[in-house]
């Protein structure tokens, strides 16, 4: 088992790879043994969101990175979801929003949280 380490290529070991953009906002980076770069920086609610930027270019990844950047704070000022959502929890906030809404009836109001219920 320990001959195994000789069966894969050592030359293709790298340490990661970091820029910062943006004053400190952003941070690109390139994992070990990885051809694309990512960014990583902190949401306003101090959580951290990463993406790919599907480049392997240091230029046009961090183009991409403020593009990606500039996308994500749209999506907050419109209240909008920056992480793709499962349909359980998209019909959950709708369930929420069901239940606020007052202007149809009961009835109506009740069949729909229904349906998304089961």
């Amino acid at each position: 088992m320990r001959n195994l380490q000789f069966l894969f290529d050592r030359t293709n070991l790298q340490e990661s790879q970091s820029v910062s953009l943006l004053e400190g906002q952003l941070a690109l980076f390139k994992r070990a043994n990885s051809d694309h770069w990512q960014v990583r920086f902190k949401l306003t609610n101090g959580s951290w969101h990463s993406a790919s930027t599907y480049s392997d270019q240091i230029a046009e990844a961090s183009t991409r990175a403020i593009s990606i950047f500039e996308t994500v704070k749209v999506k907050i000022a419109n209240d909008l979801s920056v992480v793709k959502k499962r349909f359980k929890a998209i019909a959950l906030d709708e369930i929420e929003s069901l239940k606020r809404l007052q202007s149809i009836s009961g009835q109506t109001r009740g069949d729909y949280i229904y349906i998304l219920t089961n």
